[in-house]
This record gives structure tokens, sequence and C-alpha cells, in this order.
């Protein structure tokens, strides 16, 4: 059987693209007959058919690697006779390369493209295929715009509209390149169709893959919404956190997470860090890329599939589901005594503190805290089991969850609430205007005693329980009035007749739904403790002269806070509290994404003219000016640290690349030259943007991930 590839002198290097083309040769893919040399000489003792046309191509050590691709740099020549060959052979070897491969071309082209196993930008698992309906180098040389196709999981959910007799190609293209990949690492494939069969002319590393940070505001921003102080973020992110590394290491053991791992602040912002959460799904042996289901990607509905290593963890995470599920009576008598812990702590008279008690206490606070925050994070997911569970049952017996009494008047405002409405109803239309108005003077026995029992029970609520800048309940009890005369106090429907199955399990969701309710009061109630405790360190610093107001504090992240109050004065906080307001201010009105791919993510300004979406191929986010050159000859219009705007570029265009901030072309794909350079210079690119030249001297905003190009001015 004659071999797909035939190497002149195995003594000598290959280089990594005749490998690479071996590589897939030895594994039965179908790659065009080739030949390997390191001189014309090996020419004549190989069996070339005289007849046809063949690439001449490179192959360098230095060549398709994981740093490089050189793409474009070392010659490449086509459609060469057998008479031609040795020229251009000769030519090949001068430009750098330490072997030459000879390829039969596949004859006829309907179309080519290329294929990567991971997006490039993102390192998420999307395979992409890039087509056009000719010869591949126009991808890489001439930068044409390519049909787009996007597995994620399995599923195609990006298409092409106008190609769909390539779709079957294309599926063919992804299943192929997935299968490769699982052995050769994340790859860029190039490959070509002749109308009958796919052949596949080159494999290599894709460059400049690597751990991209991916952020998501999916449940931080229930969580902690809005703009988040310094204070209140330097006290509830770790101390929350860290209750929830502790339920982590319950389920799957020791490891490295810390804190900091798993949240990050973007324009005073609360996004979590997705990678922990694809650390810990390694950990148990699942693939990392299961997050896409946590991100709500489309396409990624699938299943979180399992690997061998989930085998190893599921004897630790069955003992924790059932300690869990068993969990009510302990967990209501931890709660227990973190609320006696806590109300003691509340008889603290703060003011009689030295400044190392002080800290001390909030300290303790902290402690009790994240206990506290670990109830309220096991809690809940208990109870949502046993709710998904009861509601299940309820469909079969034709009831409704909405029809069962669950609450605790002990921690639920409602009924309070709705007693102090009834009593400022009773007011005469006058007076209540005038409490509506804020005078609480004006409030009667009755409803001055309503008042004080909603704020003797629950004043340590407020709209932001999370947020210790937010005033709670006690601090503005004008709040609490106008909340009951807008409260809904509509009673719930007589509860249904339930068989004694349905019965039981519903005193178990009453139990659990009880126990998390009074857990995430007691949370609420600690937490809040906190804040007269650093109002008190404010207090005192604005009498050393060290910050102007007492509610400054939360403009100051706890470590220098406490540093301050126990240096005793200076330096002052105020430049910090002031540079930091001002930052607050300038992003107050910035439209945030619900995920932020990238270290490098730059807010839009409000300012916004125009969008324009092309296919973002290098990641990163860059504001700049943008500079159109069109011709090499125009270069001296650019500008260190502009923006780059090209119809295409090729090879001796890259010594621009170090110069601008990003980069915006015309034309082209994931494959071409301005796309490869922008990824192994670490520039964030921008493709296929239509008309781009149009952006000259407009301050842009280039987003590399999403493929946006965002025109500020």
């Amino acid at each position: 059987m004659t071999p797909t590839i035939t190497v002149a002198d195995r003594r000598r290097p290959l280089g990594n693209k005749a490998a690479n083309l071996e590589w897939l040769a030895d594994r039965g893919l179908r790659v065009p007959r080739a030949w390997v040399v390191t001189s014309p000489a090996d020419l004549s003792a190989l069996d070339i058919p005289t007849s046809g046309v063949f690439a001449v191509r490179s192959s360098g050590l230095a060549e398709d690697t994981t740093a490089s691709a050189h793409a474009g740099e070392l010659l490449t020549e086509l459609d060469v006779t057998s008479s031609g060959l040795p020229a251009s052979v000769s030519r090949v070897l001068a430009s750098g390369a330490d072997a030459v491969i000879v390829q039969q071309m596949v004859h006829p082209i309907i179309a080519s493209g290329v294929a990567f196993s991971r997006n490039p930008v993102t390192g998420l698992s999307d395979v992409i295929v890039e087509a056009i309906r000719s010869r591949g180098d126009a991808l890489l040389a001439h930068g044409a715009d390519p049909l787009r196709w996007v597995s994620r999981q399995g599923e195609m959910v990006d298409a092409p509209p106008d190609a769909p007799d390539l779709n079957p190609v294309a599926d063919q293209v992804v299943r192929e390149t997935v299968k490769l990949a699982a052995e050769f690492g994340p790859a860029d494939l190039e490959w070509v169709w002749d109308g009958s069969e796919l052949w596949w002319v080159q494999i290599r590393p894709i460059t400049g893959i690597g751990d991209v940070p991916i952020f998501s505001r999916r449940i931080a921003k229930d969580v902690l919404p809005g703009l988040i102080k310094p204070l209140v973020w330097s006290i509830n992110v770790p101390m929350v956190n860290r209750a929830w590394i502790r339920l982590f290491t319950e389920a799957i053991g020791p490891n490295n997470l810390e804190p900091e791992d798993l949240a990050r602040a973007f324009a005073y912002r609360a996004y979590f860090d997705m990678r922990a959460i694809g650390d810990i799904f390694e950990m148990v042996g699942m693939p990392r890329d299961s997050l896409e289901n946590l991100m709500g990607l489309p396409g990624a509905q699938g299943r979180m599939r399992p690997g061998l290593r989930t085998i190893g963890k599921t004897p630790r995470m069955l003992w924790l589901g059932l300690r869990l599920a068993t969990g009510a009576s302990r967990f209501e008598a931890e709660r227990g005594r973190l609320h006696e812990a806590f109300v003691g702590a509340a008889a603290t008279d703060l003011a009689a503190l030295t400044d190392e008690k002080l800290a001390e206490h909030a300290d303790r606070l902290a402690s009790l805290g994240e206990a506290s925050a670990y109830l309220n994070i096991v809690v809940p997911l208990m109870e949502g089991l046993v709710t998904k569970r009861l509601q299940r049952r309820l469909d079969k017996v034709g009831a409704q969850l909405d029809q069962l009494a669950s609450t605790d008047p002990a921690w639920d405002p409602r009924p309070r609430i709705a007693r102090l409405a009834d009593a400022l109803e009773h007011l005469e239309p006058a007076r209540r205007a005038r409490v509506l108005g804020g005078d609480l003077g004006d409030l009667d026995d009755a409803s001055s005693a309503a008042l004080q029992d909603v704020l003797h029970h629950h004043g340590y609520l407020s709209e932001n329980t999370n947020d210790l800048s937010v005033p709670r309940w006690r601090d503005e009890p004008e709040t609490v009035i106008r909340l009951a005369t807008s409260a809904d106090r509509t009673q719930t429907g007589r509860e249904t007749t339930l068989d004694r199955r349905t019965r039981g399990r519903v005193r178990r969701w009453r139990r659990w739904r009880r126990l998390r309710d009074a857990v995430g009061a007691t949370w609420a109630f600690g937490y809040g403790l906190l804040r007269p405790v650093y109002l008190e360190m404010g207090r005192r610093l604005v009498g050393r002269g060290t910050l102007g107001s007492s509610d400054d504090v939360f403009f100051v992240e706890r470590g220098a806070l406490v540093s301050a109050l126990l240096a005793g004065g200076p330096p002052a906080l105020s430049p910090e509290v002031e540079r930091t307001k001002a930052e607050m201010e300038a992003v107050a009105d910035v439209v945030m994404p619900e995920t932020i791919v990238g270290d490098s993510w730059v807010p839009e300004s409000p300012d916004v003219t125009n969008r324009m979406v092309g296919v973002g191929v290098s990641r990163g986010r860059y504001r700049g000016t943008a500079r159109f050159v069109g011709r090499l000859a125009e270069a001296d219009r650019l500008e260190d640290g502009d923006v780059l705007v090209v119809e295409h570029s090729d090879v001796a265009w890259t010594p621009l690349f170090s110069r601008v901030g990003a980069v915006v072309s015309s034309t082209g794909g994931l494959l071409a030259h301005s796309s490869i350079t922008a990824r192994e210079m670490g520039v964030p690119c921008v493709a296929s943007v239509a008309n781009a030249r149009i952006l000259d001297g407009r301050t842009i905003l280039v987003d590399g991930y999403t493929g946006e190009v965002i025109v500020e001015d």
C-alpha cells in the first residue's frame, strides 16, 4: 500500500507542519498524497507524478506551535506543475523552512475552510467552522469573509442561512474535529471538500489559547444588586464566599479555593468568577465546560456529563447529601445558637469599647456571620429540593403550592406590616397625611404601638439587606410607614384537603420553609449588626480628622479603615473617599452585560452613537482612536495606542500590530492574517466589519469577545 506521506530523509528535521500532516494520515484521515523534502535534489528519488498540480508548503520547527503559527511568514506556492517543483522547493526553503511539503492539490474544490476545536477567543468548547466556496488561501492571504458555523455541546447553534448545501459538510467537519482534538489537544485544522469527499490538509495547535476568565452576573445581580461600596465588598464577599468554600470542601474534599477566587467587581458591580466553578467541576470529574450550562449560553442545555473521576467523589457527595437532607434538627439548633450570640452582641455598648476592642467586635461578628451565611446557603438549597419534590406530588393530586400556609409570623414581617396598615387607616385624613409626610409625631397610640412592634421584630431589614450602607428600618421608620400604606394585605384562601401521604410531605416542606425563613432572618439580623459597628468607627475617625463624615466609612475598604482606626489618627482617608465617589458616579449609568469574558473589560460610554458588528477573533476590550490605513505608505498616520482599521492585512503589516491597542478589519475570519497575528500579540481584534473605513478618527470601543465595535463619538 502506498503511504499517504512519503519522507525523503528522516534524518533531517521534518518541521511541525509535516509531522502534524503525518499524524493525521496515521489516524486514517483522508489526506492528499504528499512528499516531504529538505532539498530540490530529493525530488528525483521520489515517485512524484508528472501530471497534476501541487501545493509547495513550508514546514518549520518554529511553525505551528502553541505559542505561534508564524502565519504567512514562510512561503507557500500553489498550483505548481511537476516541472516547476525544483525551483519552487528552492524558493520555499529560502524563506526559512526546515523542510518542504509537496502535496497534490485537491480538484475540484467545491469548498474549503478551517475548524477550531475550541473558540480561540473565549477558550470555551465551541467548535467553529469557517468556509469559503473557493481555495482556502483566500481566508488567510486575501481576508475573504467566510461562512461560519458554531457547534456547542454537540448542537449546531449557528449556521449561515445562505449555505444549506454545506451544512452536512460542516456537521462532518465538527464530528471529526472533536474526535481529533480529544487526542491532539485544542486544534486548528484546514480542510477541503471536493463535492464527495472531505480532505484534511493541516492540523496545528490553536495559538494564544489559555485560561480565559469568564465572569457571570446571573446570580450575583440578585445577591448583591447595584453598585457595591468598597466596605460592603470587603466585608460581605469574603464572609459569604468562605461559607461557599466550606460547602464545596464538604462536597469535594480539600482544595485551593480562596474567597477572592469566586467573585470580582466590575464597575463596582458583583460578578462570579466561573473559572472557580470550572475548577470545582474538574475536581469532581465533570468537564469544566459544564460551566456553560450555568452561564445559560445558547445550546448549553445538555447534560453536565460526569466523568470517571466523578465516581471517586460520589461517596463523599452522597454522604454530604444525606447529612444535609437529615439535618433540619441540627440546623435549627445551630440557628438558635447563632441567634442568641447575635442578640448578645447587639447589646454591646459600642461607644464604650476601645478602638482595639471595637475592631475585635467586628471580627467576631464577621465570624458569626460566616457561620450564618453557611446556613443561609445550605438550608435554602435543601428547601428548594423539598419544594420541587412536593410540587411533583401536588401536581398529581391537583393541588397548588400557594394554597398551603407556610410562613412563620416570628420571621415574616407581613402580618405586622398589615396590622400597622390597619392602624394607619383609622387615623383621621389630615393627621394621616402628616404622618405619610414624615411627621411620625402625629401617630396615635395604636399606630405607634404597631410601628414599634414592626421595628422591634424586623428593624434589621432594609430594601437591600446585603448592603450595609443602606439604612435599616430601625434607622428610617418612615420607610416602614410608606411600605405599610402600599402593602398587599390579601389573605390566602382556605387550605385544600390532602391525602395522608401528601400531608406528610407538606409537613416536611413547612419545616424546611420556616427554617429557611428563620435562617434568612438570623443572617440579616447578625449581618446588620456590622453597620453600627463601622459607623462607630467612622464617628471616631471624623473626630480625628481622618474622615469628613461617618457615612464615608462605606467608601473605604475594611483593611484600610481598621488600620486608620488603630493608628489613632491621620493619614486622612478623605481623598480616597472622594476619588471612590467620583468613580462610582462615573459608572452609575453604565449598562452592564450579564457575562464578561476576560480581565480587560472596559465599560461603554453612555454616548454611544452606533454599533457595528463583526466577528470577535482576538480577545480583549480596548477604547481608542480609530485610524484607517489603506496602504502601508499611510502607516505614518498611526500613533501608538490607536486602533488600526484595515481592509485586510498580510505578513508585511505585522510590525504595525506591536504599536496599536486593537485592530478592526473589514474582511476575514478566525484564520485571517490579522486575526492570527492579533491573537499571538494579545491585541483585541474584530474582523468582518463591513465598511470599517468610516470609523477613521472616531473614538471606538473594540470588543474582541463579542465582535462589537462601539462608536462613542
